[in-house]
This record gives C-alpha cells, sequence and structure tokens, in this order.
C-alpha cells in the first residue's frame, strides 16, 4: 500500500505469503536489494525525504519466485522553522512597503508537515497543531506593529510572543479571525529593539 508520511515518521511494509516452505524474503527500494531485510516485514525509522522511493518484496522457495506489488513511499519534509528554537528572522525594511516612512517586512512559507511542539501556547486559545515560527527585531524607537496573514491560503492562527523558549514564553497578542476571510491579523505597540516570536498555525 502506497504511503504519504510526516518526515521523521516511522515506516512499515509487510507482506504474507503462503507456499511451501521456507519461504525466503528479500526487500528491494527502485529495483536495488535492501541489505539485511530478509523477513516478511520492512521498518524504516524516522525517515527523510532521501527514504522515497519505490518498494517490493521478493519471495523465493523451492518452487521459483515471486514479487508483491510495489508500494510508493513519499515523505512529507518537516519546514525548517516548525520549532520555536529555529524560528526564521524577518528583516524590516524602511521604506520597503507601499506607504512612504513605514518599515515593512514580509515572509512565505508553509506549515504543512509542522507540528505542535512540547510546552507551547495555545494560540490565540485555539487547539491549533501545525504551528511555524518567526522573528522579527522592533525598531529602535517604540511603534506599532501589525502583522497580517490576509494573504495566507488556510484559516490561520497567529500568536506574538516573548521569553527565551517555547515554554517560557509571555504573550504579547494573539488571534483567530480578526483579518480578512478568518485569516489573522494583529497590532501591538512595540518595545524598542525588542524582539518578537510569531507562532503561525
Amino acid at each position: 500500500v502506497d504511503q504519504n508520511v510526516r518526515a521523521r515518521s516511522d515506516v512499515s511494509f509487510s507482506v504474507e505469503a503462503i507456499g511451501q516452505q521456507p519461504l525466503a524474503f528479500q526487500w528491494f527500494k527502485d529495483k536495488l536489494p535492501l541489505a539485511g531485510e530478509q523477513a516478511a516485514s520492512l521498518t524504516l525509522s524516522s525517515v527523510e525525504t532521501s527514504d522515497e522511493g519505490e518498494f517490493y518484496v521478493e519471495v523465493t522457495n523451492s518452487a521459483g519466485k515471486v514479487s508483491s506489488e510495489p508500494a510508493e513511499l513519499q515523505v512529507v519534509p518537516i519546514p525548517p522553522n516548525d520549532d520555536h528554537v529555529n524560528r526564521i528572522f524577518i528583516p524590516l525594511n524602511q521604506g520597503a512597503g507601499e506607504t512612504p516612512g513605514v518599515i515593512d517586512g514580509q515572509a512565505e512559507g508553509v506549515n504543512v508537515s509542522a507540528s505542535f511542539e512540547g510546552g507551547e501556547p495555545r494560540h490565540a486559545n485555539v487547539r491549533g497543531g501545525k504551528s511555524v515560527w518567526w522573528e522579527i527585531l522592533a525598531p529602535e524607537q517604540e511603534g506599532f506593529i501589525t502583522i497580517d496573514l490576509s494573504r495566507s491560503n488556510f484559516d490561520t492562527l497567529l500568536g506574538v510572543y516573548t521569553g527565551p523558549a517555547v515554554d517560557r514564553l509571555t504573550t504579547i497578542t494573539s488571534d483567530n479571525n480578526s483579518g480578512t476571510s478568518n485569516r489573522s491579523k494583529v497590532s501591538f505597540v512595540s518595545k524598542p529593539n525588542q524582539r518578537y516570536a510569531i507562532a503561525v498555525d
């Protein structure tokens, strides 16, 4: 059976063979034999995209040999900013936005195979489960920061935090559906040179 799994998952393939004993098994990936994989089942631990391919098993006895139907393994990579500690920095640029004099920053990303960390807060008090993390550095002067996810192609949750670790965060603001089309949007007064962690779920 074909499998489509998140990276770092464990994957198993198995076959049920009936015939004159003894039966010998040999698993193949992309038509190449897998060394040491000579049982009725095959287990791959903590798979990555490099493990993708077409798997099948060859069963042999005194009557000959037969091959199973191939099963394809597809692995969805984990976003690089899945964890708070790996948040991606978004530079803020003076005059880069559509409004003169406004400091602007933009970012793109996906959360398809993201996860929810142990100790992570519920953003906007809503159970999400697939958060990715970003970070901004506030300007040198106190200012007003708006984060708008209206261009997202999915219904979002948004949280803004300070703090040294995912289980020791202070909530600055959060939102579920204040933006356009059930997207999230927040505004808050920033402190000079303060780093803010941003979770999108």
